[in-house]
């Protein structure tokens, strides 16, 4: 059976290894990679190659940056449910250029100043 690796496009984050028919189920439509059962069986390990959807080139991951990783975007979840949410619903409120404009632009700032590591 095919498995394959689903990356978050938004922030090149590994989503995990899903069948076609699971992916469907889900309706995921990441950057997909088909991979090997043994290549599969790797994400186990201390590190193993992550794709870069950006830089369309794969790196290592070890275990330690993975943890990294994942503690930037739960204090960027945070921060855009304390500081853009309430910006995004107010864009779709009133459909305003400037209403986008500012909750584009924090998005953004919350980004700039928690980047993704990458080592």
């Amino acid at each position: 059976m095919t498995q394959y690796m689903v990356i978050n496009p938004d922030d090149d984050t590994f989503v995990g290894f899903f069948t076609e028919k699971r992916m469907d189920k889900h309706g995921l439509f990441g950057a997909i990679i088909e991979i090997t059962p043994e290549q599969f069986k790797s994400i186990n390990s201390e590190q193993y190659d992550r794709y870069n959807i950006e830089t369309e080139t794969f790196y290592t991951m070890t275990v330690e940056l993975e943890k990294r990783i994942e503690e930037v975007i739960n204090i960027r979840r945070s921060k855009y449910t304390r500081q853009s949410d309430h910006l995004f619903m107010e864009w779709q409120y009133d459909q305003s250029v400037a209403s986008e404009i500012k909750w584009r632009d924090k998005v953004a700032e919350i980004k700039r100043n928690h980047p993704i590591p990458t080592e």
